[in-house]
């Protein structure tokens, strides 16, 4: 008994040997120091550390593991900015926030808000350059750190970092604009969009307030190359610093001409002469403060379905010396897509799937065959329509036609819901009764649009050949009453011919 007892003791001590070995240890509590770095170059500034989230670290065989917990002096701040959504903790918000909002600007600018209302937010540390180029700050506990710049007379941005080892370094960034461009899809912004030929398309660009110390002027320029699938709306355009609204010629002045590109489109500038003048009572722009574009454009008759996007590119350029010298940012690119529908006309019950000819069909946007059905225009390719323009709707069909391939192919479409209404059959065969409900749905997996995955955008309608009804004559009555008739009108003949005979003889 004893010897099966040691052996059961040392399997379950191999068990938890195992267990140790594969369960997470976790460090709690622990602290580390975070070096400042400028680089080479000394600066006199001061920045304010702020622990956002406390992070616990475990270790296993294969890799470190870490634990993020919204920090007890930005509960509120998370409340209102990553509210959790059904079945997720709020930490697991909180840590999509900034995951999605670093680098986009957002945090910085939705942080900046909330510490200038709640200024005695508690300070996790403080980094003091005095012509110096780094600093260092020791006992910090584990966690997602903002490094924010105390003033907005300072000249590098936010660094946000997470600090999980015993002794880390980041470095500083000096603050220059850069160029964010959204197209919106659906109420919020995107690398990617889609809609129909007519649809209005909008555009957001951000940037910054570059350093303008020691400038007597600054000009700040956005540039844009529409592809000429896209109609520039000039009356559209909007320009704020924060809050605070641009009007146009009194702060920034707008041109638009053909493009030089080969492919064509249309050059955007916008253009605000002097940052550093605006003339507006009351208000300054400062380093770091977000500029704001928005304008919108008109997808037009010469977007390019299917695989080739449409694409739209923006940059900016900004004075960055006392002489007058510029700088540009990268370009920054969205794409704006549409798709075409194809209606492939079948006859039911037929082996060799034949196609149909002169089957006419109207199309509705959204579920229901409600309002006015979308207009075409007929393009030179047999079977082939786009979607009309908002000049072009007097004059454009309600309806496509199949022609002899029985494949017709509609252009020029959002993704979305469609409703096909048949109203006409081709002949020989019975009409649908039933509308036919289409959804077009588009994905990209990467969220930048450049491998976008179609579905619903082919379709196959099927039509029942239409038999003789019964006749309820007789075909034989008919026939007996033809020969009847025949018979007497030989009868009545010989009767004459008879007596005329009879005549001539006397």
């Amino acid at each position: 008994m004893r010897r099966y007892i040691k052996r059961i003791f040392a399997a379950l001590t191999v068990v938890m040997l195992l267990a140790a070995n594969t369960v997470p240890v976790m460090a709690a509590g622990e602290t580390g120091t975070l070096t400042l770095s400028n680089g080479q170059t000394p600066i006199t500034a001061t920045f304010k550390a702020y622990r956002l989230m406390d992070i616990t670290v475990g270790n296993t065989d294969t890799a470190k593991t870490y634990g993020y917990t919204i920090n007890k002096n930005f509960e509120a701040f998370f409340a209102e900015k990553a509210a959790p959504s059904l079945n997720q903790s709020k930490d697991v918000a909180a840590h999509k926030y900034l995951e999605d909002n670093v680098k986009t600007g957002k945090v910085k600018t939705d942080l900046e808000a909330f510490l200038e209302a709640n200024s005695s937010t508690t300070v996790a540390g403080t980094f003091e350059f005095m012509s110096t180029s780094t600093v260092s700050v020791s006992n910090l506990p584990y966690g997602y750190y903002a490094i924010m710049p105390n003033g907005k007379d300072n000249t590098h941005n936010p660094v946000f970092v997470p600090l999980t080892e015993t002794t880390q370094t980041t470095y500083l960034k000096e603050l220059k604009p850069g160029t964010d461009k959204k197209v919106e899809e659906g109420g919020q912004q995107q690398e990617w969009g889609d809609a129909s030929i007519g649809d209005t398309v909008n555009f957001t660009v951000n940037s910054t307030v570059p350093n303008m110390n020691g400038l007597k002027t600054c000009k700040f320029i956005l540039k844009d190359t529409m592809s000429k699938g896209l109609t520039f709306n000039e009356k559209n355009v909007q320009v704020k610093i924060g809050n605070q609204p641009l009007t146009k010629d009194n702060h920034f002045k707008i041109e638009s001409k053909p493009s030089q590109d080969p492919a064509g489109g249309t050059d955007i500038t916008i253009t605000i002469d002097n940052l550093k003048e605006l003339n507006i009572p009351g208000f300054t722009p400062n380093p770091g403060d977000p500029i704001e574009f928005t304008y919108s454009a008109v997808l037009n008759k010469d977007a390019v379905v299917g695989i080739d996007p449409v694409k739209n590119a923006a940059m900016i350029k900004y004075t960055n010396s006392p002489d007058g010298g510029t700088e540009t940012t990268p370009v920054d690119e969205v794409i704006v897509k549409t798709y075409d529908l194809t209606i492939t006309k079948k006859a039911e019950n037929e082996t060799n799937g034949k196609l149909l000819e002169g089957a006419e069909f109207k199309l509705y946007k959204g579920d229901k065959t409600e309002g006015t059905p979308i207009k075409f225009i007929k393009l030179r390719v047999e079977g082939e329509y786009r979607v009309a323009e908002a000049e072009e709707q007097g004059t454009a069909l309600d309806t496509v036609v199949t022609p002899a391939s029985g494949i017709v192919t509609i252009k020029g479409l959002d993704q979305g819901t469609y409703t096909l209404e048949e109203v006409k059959a081709p002949n020989g065969y019975n009409k649908l009764n039933d509308t036919i409900k289409v959804t077009i749905t588009a994905t990209s997996e990467n969220g930048d649009g450049k491998d976008v995955v179609v579905n619903g955008s082919n379709l196959t309608v099927v039509n029942k050949a239409g038999t003789l009804l019964p006749e309820t004559g007789g075909k034989g009555t008919v026939l007996f009453t033809i020969i009847g008739a025949i018979g007497v009108a030989v009868i009545l003949l010989s009767f004459v011919s008879s007596k005329k005979n009879k005549t001539d003889a006397k």
